[in-house]
């Protein structure tokens, strides 16, 4: 990700400011407990070897017609993958934090989840 930052450093106008920051952030996740998906045991559905090939001809048309540029859709990739693991992390730690605030209550949330009083519609 700070290599596509340094190459779009013309873009960024304060790029002394910019870059240094960006370095500082993604050494900070670095050595932070926030965890990413290393998409190893990931399951995949039959729907993905159609949307796959699909998007990869999608991308190779926008490249190619230079609708957008290399280096922003590898920053925006990346960039989307390093804020994915941000928000996740975030998530996971407001779903404990109210966990532990309210354990009886979020017991009696999962035992009642998916189960539907006998007679009620739907």
């Amino acid at each position: 990700m700070l290599a596509t930052m340094a190459l779009m450093k013309p873009v960024l106008h304060p790029a002394q400011v910019i870059l240094p920051a960006g370095m500082f952030i993604l050494s900070l996740l670095m050595v932070s407990s926030v965890r990413y998906p290393n998409f190893k045991r990931v399951s995949y559905p039959k729907s993905v070897f159609v949307l796959v090939p699909l998007f990869a001809v999608a991308i190779f048309v926008l490249i190619r017609c230079h609708i957008v540029r290399t280096d922003w859709l590898a920053f925006g990739i990346l960039g989307l993958y390093a804020l994915y693991g941000v928000m996740r992390a975030v998530r996971y730690r407001l779903l404990t934090a109210r966990r532990r605030s309210t354990p009886q209550m979020w017991r009696r949330d999962q035992r009642n989840k998916g189960h539907v009083r006998r007679g009620s519609a739907l």
